[in-house]
């Protein structure tokens, strides 16, 4: 049996030039020689060592190969197909007219001198370990009493193959598709260009009727009408869009409903992403290209309607000098005159619609963008309509004369109401406010978008910038060998999850690590089941994670606790495996605003952490923002009061800022605020009737607030725990105040029987507790 050294002289030669046509399934071949060369030496050895004596040199050359040298061979296989994957890359991006040819066989060569010094490396290192390994019997005999990795090994360098396959193929689609982006880039630019061209030829034709009735000067009426007529029928307006349209859906067919792409490399890992496709590019199209082709077609349709017009009114001039027969000198030219001017106006504004159209497409249409996640693929705007205003004369007079009675008529109106509002009981003012803040069910396709929670994407992040700049930050000191630990806080729908799992995307990947109570463990395939005991979860983690450095990420920290594992038994534990191994793990928790008071007080909670986020407020434009984009996904447009669309941006930045307000600067709040105000209309619109003129009452007995408490800190609980919390007088006073509270719907009962705050007063509620205190 060959000893590695010389399985490792036998390994096929790179290739030191690309060929042009099968490039592709040159290095398939390769990668497969390579893969078969390792495989078979394990399979080898692996027979081998069921047979041969402990403690010869094949056996210790076997186990040397199946412990040291295969990961050593699974990293160069991991190698090539990541090089694989830039070449593959590459060749897309030359496609897409990214990159330069020469670039691509730079990439080229500069691959073959890293591989080049790959095998060097795999030879020299291989050799030289195993000569070291051969004298240490020590760890050979421990290798002996451990299961062989080779069956493990085998899988992953087969599976490695499979994966450089796949990426040749997903190569051959993305080039399918960027043959598509391509056509449709000038299927646009050539209608816009032959539009341009239309306009041409209609201000010639013009031009060569101007000429013709100054060249012929003794031409009768009845002459002139006839060549007018002949004239007229190229002036027919055209249908534009039809072709165009057609051919666009032809090649919109060509792209997949969805489509699963290879984006990048991260430590051995293929990384990809699932994008609607079609989906995609059709709303790209119809938000950045289709408003300003709208507007051609208008152009057009105006060119084309002048030119008849002005026909038109020519032969009905003529008309009425039939009985002298006039000559051509008694018409006048200055209306050719001016109709050459509008059409070269026309065609002025056009080229600068074209510009733009180009500008767009040159900038923002490229399918290769899918491979930069640092790039927006095919980013979309939201447009807004302007509220027109009724000009109608008359309006301000008839106004000025019934303006007292119509301040008569409100003083009257604000008396009525404050005499009803006194009327009221709190149980009829806190149903009301719920009922305020409840979206309504017609809205639910609008709403759906709004008050999905958690972390939806990163096309959905907005804001925070400080904040996650001081994550960065944090993750870099822990790179460092720093400890690794973030506390975030706020009230309720502040944007703890979203902005944890923001992070998380950003910085860690598929190295996150979410701990949630009640819910099963999987680490590596290896399963921990459903638990609230923390320490259970923490052992797990310390066994089978610490290899990967991952970020372990606790959302809603109060929720670790039941009857049988208490609250601060878990907080206990955590602290504890932070402070002695944050380190090795990255730790980001998160808590309500409420339940952080209470860990402050008993444990200095602030100190356990490298740094506490606050994010209970985020700007108004940032809030302003986050409401753009979730409006844009709606694909709805927004109706002022009278039903013209409101094309103002700055309408939209006046009705976010009282929403802004209203929430207190927070997002989720925000958010909740919006869709309670949103009434849907026929045709994809909305109405917003925003008011926050409803306020949630004061508690009527300072008793509710004790177990409001409970529930503030503890997010969700239920009827046990509660009267383990306050004994008997739960029975006696507190369960009669829970009912009434049920009741009245300021507490919720869950589908699983936990109690939790309405998620509407939640807030307001929390407001009630820091005016108590």
């Amino acid at each position: 049996m060959e000893n590695i050294q010389l399985m490792l002289q036998r390994l096929p030669d790179l290739p030191t030039e690309l060929p042009q046509n099968a490039a592709e399934q040159l290095l398939l071949e390769q990668l497969d020689q390579y893969r078969d060369r390792f495989t078979g030496y394990g399979e080898s050895h692996a027979r081998s060592l069921m047979t041969m004596s402990g403690g010869s040199k094949e056996e210790k050359e076997a186990l040397i190969y199946h412990f040291e040298f295969c990961e050593r061979a699974k990293q160069f296989l991991i190698c090539y197909r990541d090089i694989l994957f830039q070449h593959l890359r590459g060749v897309c991006l030359l496609a897409d007219n990214r990159i330069e040819p020469a670039q691509l066989a730079r990439h080229w060569q500069e691959s073959i001198e890293t591989l080049t010094g790959a095998v060097y490396e795999l030879q020299q290192t291989g050799e030289q370990r195993r000569v070291t390994l051969l004298h240490q019997e020590k760890q050979i005999s421990a290798w002996r009493l451990q299961d062989s990795p080779w069956p493990i090994y085998q899988e992953q360098f087969a599976a490695i193959t499979e994966q450089a396959t796949q990426l040749v193929e997903n190569k051959q689609q993305t080039l399918n598709h960027i043959e598509v982006f391509q056509k449709i880039r000038l299927l646009v630019l050539d209608h816009v260009q032959k539009q341009i061209d239309q306009l041409s030829i209609l201000s010639e034709q013009i031009q060569k009727l101007q000429q013709l009735f100054a060249s012929q000067q003794e031409m009768t009426t009845g002459q002139i009408s006839r060549k007018l007529i002949a004239k007229e029928e190229s002036f027919q307006v055209v249908d534009q869009g039809t072709e165009f349209k057609a051919g666009l859906g032809e090649l919109m067919d060509r792209l997949p409903e969805k489509w699963q792409v290879f984006t990048n490399t991260d430590q051995g890992m293929l990384l990809s992403t699932e994008t609607e496709l079609r989906k995609r590019v059709g709303q790209w199209l119809e938000n950045q290209i289709f408003p300003i082709l709208y507007e051609t077609w208008e152009l057009i349709d105006s060119a084309q309607n002048a030119c008849q017009m002005a026909v038109s009114n020519l032969k009905n001039r003529l008309q009425l000098l039939t009985q002298n027969e006039p000559s051509v000198s008694e018409i006048p030219e200055q209306p050719f005159v001016l109709l050459v001017q509008q059409l070269d106006a026309i065609q002025h504004e056009m080229r600068i619609h074209q510009t733009t159209i180009l500008d767009r497409l040159q900038k923002q249409f490229y399918l290769t963008y899918v491979f930069h996640p640092e790039k927006v693929f095919l980013p979309t705007l939201m447009q807004f309509t302007v509220r027109q205003l009724d000009q109608a004369t008359g309006k301000v007079s008839e106004g000025l004369a019934n303006s007292w009675k119509l301040a008569t008529k409100r003083l009257r109106r604000i008396l009525s109401q404050v005499e009803q509002e006194e009327g009221l009981g709190y149980t009829e003012k806190t149903a009301r406010y719920i009922d305020h803040r409840r979206p309504l069910a017609s809205s639910h396709a609008y709403t759906s978008i709004f008050l999905t929670k958690g972390f939806i994407g990163s096309s959905f992040a907005t804001g925070r910038r400080e904040e996650m700049d001081h994550l960065a930050y944090l993750f870099r000191q822990w790179e460092k060998g720093y400890r690794g630990a973030v506390l975030l806080t706020g009230r309720r729908f502040c944007g703890k999850t979203f902005l944890g799992e923001w992070a998380a995307y950003q910085h860690f990947q598929t190295h996150v690590i979410r701990l949630s109570p009640d819910q099963e463990t999987v680490i590596q395939g290896r399963k921990l089941p459903a638990t609230t005991k923390i320490l259970d979860v923490l052992n797990f983690l310390k066994k089978h994670a610490f290899p990967l450095r991952p970020l372990v990420w606790i959302d809603d920290l109060e929720l670790w606790q039941d009857a049988g594992h208490s609250f601060y038994d878990n907080v206990t534990a955590l602290i504890h495996f932070i402070d002695r191994y944050a380190d090795r793990c990255f730790f980001m928790v998160a808590t309500n605003h409420w339940c952080r008071q209470r860990l402050r007080t008993l444990f200095r909670i602030d100190e356990v952490f490298q740094a506490t986020l606050h994010l209970d407020t985020m700007p108004t434009q940032d809030i302003a923002h986050a409401l753009l984009i979730r409006h844009g996904a709606t694909h709805q447009k927004m109706l002022s009061d009278d039903s013209d669309p409101a094309r103002s941006a700055k309408t939209f930045q006046s009705v976010a800022a009282k929403v802004g307000k209203a929430a207190h600067g927070n997002i989720g709040e925000a958010l909740m605020w919006w869709t309670a105000s949103v009434r849907s209309r026929e045709n994809g619109t909305i109405h917003l009737d925003f008011s926050d003129k409803y306020s949630l009452p004061e508690l009527p007995n300072p008793e509710m607030l004790l177990i409001l408490e409970e529930l503030l800190w503890q997010k969700r609980t239920d009827e046990y725990r509660l009267r383990k919390q306050f004994g008997p007088a739960f029975a006696e006073r507190y369960v009669h105040l829970l009912r009434r509270m049920l009741s009245i719907g300021l507490i919720q009962r869950l589908a699983d029987g936990k109690l939790e705050i309405e998620e509407s007063v939640v807030n307001a509620i929390g407001g009630f507790e820091q005016n108590y205190n």
